[in-house]
């Protein structure tokens, strides 16, 4: 106990009573055990870059190899609109990680937000897919189609996680009043 300048003795201040005044109560500093923030939000998205180049080159390879087995040319039309959504996916995915991993980089929370927005659409129909494939074939009784899907619907756990590790850069990062979006939010380090 220590004593006032009136000589009252005052009570010592909680241990976590600056915890308690930040507005950032409950939220880690850390993204996956020996990574910071940032810099875990820089790798999230950096290897969704790699992996998702990946997807779209064997995709590509794929639907490039299959067999031409129809003489009259009715599925060009099918293989062509699947090559340009798996490119425009592709595109996607690019644009809106390297916004992660820049706005990491440089704080900037509009960048974290574009991907926070991007990332939850896109996981979420991931996992609407998935769900109804899972519906559909407990349905129809394919245990084999229900393992499989039931190890990809496993998969999502980490999309998740990630989404959450954005949500906490995106809430480290201060926001001073008065500041556009898109415009650097903080000097300070997160």
């Amino acid at each position: 106990m220590s004593s006032g300048a009136d000589g009252r003795e005052e009570a010592p201040e909680p241990f976590n009573a600056r915890a308690e005044r930040s507005p950032h109560v409950g939220m880690a500093s850390q993204c996956c055990c020996c990574f910071g923030l940032r810099s875990g939000a820089v790798v999230i998205g950096a290897s969704l870059l790699i992996l998702h180049t990946l997807v779209a080159l064997i995709q590509v390879t794929v639907l490039s190899t299959l067999p031409d087995k129809d003489p009259e040319r009715q599925l060009e039309s099918a293989r062509r609109l699947a090559l340009a959504v798996v490119l425009i996916a592709l595109l996607l995915h690019v644009v809106f990680n390297s916004a992660l991993v820049h706005g990491a980089r440089t704080r900037h929370r509009g960048l974290v937000l574009a991907w926070l927005v991007y990332h939850a659409v896109s996981s979420a129909l991931h996992s609407l897919g998935l769900l109804s494939a899972f519906v559909g074939a407990a349905a129809y009784g394919n245990s084999l189609a229900l393992v499989v899907l039931l190890i990809t619907m496993g998969l999502l756990v980490p999309l998740w996680y990630w989404f959450a590790v954005g949500v906490r850069l995106y809430c480290k990062l201060s926001h001073k009043p008065g500041v556009v979006y898109s415009e650097p939010c903080s000097k300070t380090p997160v």
